[in-house]
């Protein structure tokens, strides 16, 4: 007996197994596949997305962006998939350092605030909007924003035991760096070894 979602859920891990091993880019035909697949999961357009700008250059990154948010989300359903798809597309603004779209990201995830970007049902986390939150304050050089951010992302992430509590206290630390990919790929687990 299967499970309808298998699919999403282990595409959840794995997508984020690969982002915290920098080795995204190895995703990049699994996700073409599922998005031939489930055109109307959305999310998979954003991990594409995230793809492209990990394999590529501030203007890869920049034409993804712009590619994903043509219409400026209003094609993407709000479903169970729309706050992991925002998370998703945060490290994509960034490293292409587009302004419009990390200020409409932001204003997007802002509602969310104080919540957990939980993917797959359960399968797996971005962490907190607040840390995603953090990042895109940083890139835009608000740096007392981004502290605050970060301070809330360390705590709800204790709270629920997250593991990305290293992550929130590292970006926090480092909350005036303007390197966006830094902190959001790369500070996330820096106590936690993933070898998958």
């Amino acid at each position: 007996m299967g499970t309808p979602n298998a699919e999403g859920v282990f595409a959840g891990q794995i997508f984020s197994i690969r982002r915290e091993q920098g080795r995204l880019v190895e995703l990049a035909p699994a996700l073409e596949a599922a998005a031939a697949r489930h055109p109307a999961v959305t999310v998979y357009r954003a991990g594409r997305a995230a793809v492209a700008a990990a394999a590529g250059t501030p203007e890869d990154a920049n034409a993804a962006i712009e590619d994903v948010m043509a219409r400026d989300l209003e094609d993407f359903p709000r479903d169970q998939n729309w706050i992991a798809t925002l998370g998703t597309l945060v490290p994509v603004a960034t490293a292409a350092g587009n302004e419009r779209r990390m200020r409409q990201l932001l204003e997007l995830l802002a509602p969310y605030d104080g919540r957990m970007i939980i993917v797959g049902q359960g399968a797996t986390t971005h962490g907190a909007v607040s840390h995603q939150l953090g990042v895109l304050h940083a890139a835009l050089g608000e740096t007392r924003r981004a502290e605050a951010r970060f301070t809330d992302a360390a705590s709800l992430h204790e709270r629920a035991r997250n593991p990305l509590v290293a992550g929130s206290h590292s970006a926090r630390s480092r909350g005036s760096s303007r390197d966006p990919i830094a902190l959001s790929l790369v500070v996330m687990l820096d106590d936690v070894s993933i070898t998958a």
